[in-house]
């Protein structure tokens, strides 16, 4: 079959191609060919060029959907010639016919030559003009009944504005209890109704669980600009549909809180409570991506030509909310980043070039990447650093895998406004950036070079604690992990008295037991629930740890076994739930400091803080360039390092070296 021929776009004047649909003239009397009584007519659409900039603005729709089975394709008729469209496509058609749309409408499989490399990347770079410019977009979430979910959603939507919303605007309520008191309500309801056939008079969470988990359409990486940069957005599912708006505030009233509130969920049943974490898990990435965007609106006084948020905002959102369940889905994988450039701040999006030959890589993309990032966010931004391929440089974060060991950096992590460390005391990045060489680098020649100052080494390197509860229950477990890292700093100690001479064994021995004092500190990293330890946790915190050690007996009146189990859990809760050890490693300096680092650091391993850093890092030496000391490092993690944390190395003013990085 030959392919549709398609007309060349004028990429000078922003053009692209638009849809309109057509529907057989019921007067006609005439029948496509093929057809009878009984089979419907076949799609037939017609293309036409228009440019972006032209006055008056044109006027159309845009779909997001997802493409679908490319082995599931069906026929519809393009400018008279037969085209191929995915089956999902096809029904998203199909709906559209059912509603009766007549305007003008965008879909990318048809709008854009797919067979040309050129064009696609050309159109790619129009994406935030063609959806922000949408009148409206159409989410097509698929064929097939909803079970009641979306009705269900602009139900809970109508419910939360009058309830919560509209008493918190008149000034005479308190925001957070009026949202308690809506979710407490909404839940008994939806109690009240579990396991009932009839669910009429309740809230079905249900069918919104099967909406969010069975549709693909959550999981697809273009999506979230095409819904984000949209005017007015719609949600079509079968034949019923609701505004996006009432999703996004379904879930943000409904089962973010649920996902969130430690106090609301403890009376939340479990089965419902699952439900309320799915969901929440499935849609936050847009629901805030959604925010950010509109937060660069504001600030871009409605500009959308000079709005976007910047591209590790947007990468750790997206990709950071979609660790915790699975990664989002592309057919090709580079576009993990063209698919989000859309809702990206120019002066980041032009960084990136839009290149779908086979010359680009994956690994290539997430290069360039790595530079804009480093260079706007500093060292901070390697504490999310989780490489492992092999082709790409240590300093280059993966996006997608798994989060890096971050220690309480405000690593571009939008949720997070403050870092909880000043290791390099106050050095701001601004004032350093332009004496490191970052963007010199380039992929075949990938090293860059960090001001730094190395502190001392790794001494010692301790077990990983593995538990799969959280906070962890098994005492016997943390107290035995606690044991084995004072015994490494004792062993140390020992190991430093030989080795120095007797004037300074008092200064060690001071040292060590200063360190001991504070060792609880460091399964935690000296944070509670995402904030520092202070003056008002710290008692509790440190009478969690003596109950988890024994320092604390419980009292003469608990004698079973059991009963003091459940004594030792219940008086080390907060201690074991800021417990921050995961599978991490136990580590002790040269200089015998004790910390946390992940689980690759070897002994001998480096312990640097580059200039504009909040928390020390750990680097390997791997090559000496020409010799003469010009050491190559790989990095290898962030650290928290007790007694490094505060800016301590850095009294005076110290010397800081070039860190060429590979």
């Amino acid at each position: 079959m030959d392919a549709f021929s398609y007309l060349p776009l004028n990429h000078d004047i922003r053009e692209i191609r638009l849809i309109t649909l057509h529907y057989p003239d019921p007067t006609s009397g005439e029948e496509p060919t093929g057809c009878t009584s009984t089979v419907p007519p076949p799609i037939k659409l017609t293309l036409s060029h228009v440019s972006l900039d032209a006055q008056p603005a044109p006027d159309y729709s845009a779909l997001s959907y997802v493409w679908g089975d490319a082995n599931d394709m069906q026929s519809i008729i393009l400018d008279g010639q037969t085209f191929q469209v995915t089956h999902n496509l096809f029904t998203a058609l199909e709906r559209l016919y059912a509603d009766g749309f007549s305007g003008k409408i965008w879909i990318d499989a048809i709008c854009i030559n797919q067979s040309d490399n050129d064009e696609k990347a050309v159109q790619v770079q129009l994406m935030t003009s063609i959806y922000s410019r949408a009148e409206e977009v159409f989410i097509w979430l698929g064929p097939g009944p909803d079970g009641g979910a979306l009705q269900t959603i602009a139900r809970l939507s109508a419910l939360f504005q009058g309830e919560v919303m509209n008493k918190y605007r008149a000034g005479k309520h308190d925001f957070i209890s009026l949202r308690d008191t809506f979710i407490k309500n909404v839940v008994d309801l939806a109690v009240e109704d579990q396991g009932q056939n009839d669910r009429t008079d309740g809230f079905d969470f249900e069918a919104i669980f099967r909406l969010c988990t069975e549709r693909q359409w959550w999981r697809r990486v273009w999506v979230i600009q095409e819904l984000v940069l949209a005017k007015k957005a719609t949600v079509l599912c079968g034949v019923a549909s609701a505004s996006w708006k009432s999703v996004a505030d379904c879930v943000a009233s409904t089962f973010s809180p649920l996902w969130v509130s430690r106090e609301l969920s403890r009376d939340i049943p479990g089965r419902l409570r699952e439900i309320a974490n799915s969901i929440s898990r499935t849609t936050i990435h847009l629901i805030m991506a959604g925010h950010l965007y509109q937060r660069s609106l504001e600030q871009a006084d409605w500009n959308k030509d000079r709005a976007g948020v910047t591209l590790i905002d947007a990468l750790d959102t997206i990709y950071g909310a979609q660790r915790t369940d699975g990664a989002l889905s592309t057919s090709d994988q580079r576009d993990m980043i063209y698919g989000i450039l859309g809702i990206i701040r120019p002066e980041d999006r032009f960084k990136i070039a839009v290149d779908y030959s086979d010359n680009m890589t994956l690994e290539k993309i997430l290069f360039e990447v790595g530079r804009v990032v480093l260079v706007d966010r500093g060292p901070d931004v390697l504490a999310r650093r989780r490489s492992s391929s092999a082709s790409l440089p240590s300093w280059v974060i993966e996006w997608k895998s798994k989060a890096g060991f971050c220690a309480g950096v405000a690593d571009g992590n939008t949720l997070r406004k403050k870092n909880d460390f000043d290791a390099s005391k106050g050095r701001s990045w601004e004032n350093w950036s332009s004496k490191c060489q970052i963007e010199q680098a380039s992929y075949a020649a990938p090293q860059i070079s960090l001001l730094g100052r190395i502190i001392t080494q790794v001494a010692t390197v301790g077990r990983k604690f593995k538990y799969y509860d959280f906070p962890p229950k098994n005492v016997n477990d943390i107290r035995q992990w606690l044991l084995e890292l004072m015994e490494m700093l004792e062993s140390h100690q020992l190991s430093q008295v030989d080795a120095i001479p007797s004037a300074s064994n008092d200064i060690s021995r001071e040292l060590l037991s200063r360190t001991l004092d504070n060792i609880w500190r460091v399964p935690i990293m000296d944070r509670n629930d995402e904030k520092r330890v202070n003056d008002e946790n710290k008692a509790i915190l440190i009478a969690g740890f003596d109950a988890l050690m024994g320092k604390r007996q419980p009292p003469p009146e608990i004698v079973g076994d059991e009963e003091k189990k459940a004594w030792v859990l219940a008086e080390s809760r907060d201690y074991r739930h800021a417990w921050g050890v995961g599978s991490n490693l136990a580590v002790v300096d040269g200089t015998g400091r004790p910390g946390l680092t992940e689980n690759e650091v070897q002994v001998d391993d480096q312990v640097v803080i580059f200039a504009g850093g909040h928390v020390p890092f750990v680097i390997r030496p791997v090559e000496d360039m020409g010799g003469g000391g010009n050491i190559r490092y790989r990095l290898v993690s962030a650290a928290y390092i007790y007694g490094l944390m505060d800016g301590e190395a850095m009294e005076g003013d110290p010397d800081f070296e070039e860190i060429w990085l590979v």
